[in-house]
């Protein structure tokens, strides 16, 4: 079965924080995109807990109410899967390995990171159709995508979606 294409798209916790934090304007197109749904956003909870822990870090000044709010706003924006993580080549930084398996477990378009490690990863081609580009990279990715692409749309059995409290 065909259907439109929206883009799947995963963020590392740094381009989540340059998002919903710092709020680069050069991330400004990838922002209108998540307002229109125009983009799906998945996460999974150790991803959501790595955020968590990342927003105390105090060099980054974060207030705690800020925190919760930058986390319940990106949990909210996100489909949070918990689904069998899939055996894959190792990233150097053994941290980022949860991003790279939950862009092959829900077939993503994009894992979008400024990670060297990660963004290396990519020359492997071994994670299906995903590219792991850095932010500005991918904005040019889905400005210059076909918007009546299709795809085969998955066995909802597939992924299993989770909302968290």
């Amino acid at each position: 079965m065909q259907s439109p294409i929206i883009p799947r798209v995963i963020l590392d916790t740094n381009a989540v924080l340059e998002l919903l934090h710092w709020r680069d304007e050069r991330l400004t197109p990838l922002a209108t995109r998540i307002a229109n749904k125009t983009v799906s956003l998945y996460t999974r909870p150790d991803c959501l807990n790595e955020l968590a822990r990342v927003l105390t870090y105090a060099h980054l000044k974060i207030s705690a109410e800020s925190a919760r709010e930058i986390l319940e706003q990106w949990r909210n924006q996100c489909h949070v899967v918990d689904i069998a993580t899939p055996a894959l080549p190792r990233c150097s930084d053994p941290d980022d390995q949860k991003f790279l398996q939950l862009a092959v477990s829900v077939d993503a378009d994009l894992l979008i990171t400024r990670d060297k490690a990660v963004l290396r990863m990519d020359r492997r081609k071994k994670f299906g159709h995903t590219r792991i580009l850095t932010p500005e990279r991918a904005i040019e990715w889905l400005t210059n995508s076909p918007e009546t692409a299709t795809r085969d749309a998955p066995d909802s059995a597939d992924v299993a979606i989770t909302k968290l409290p």
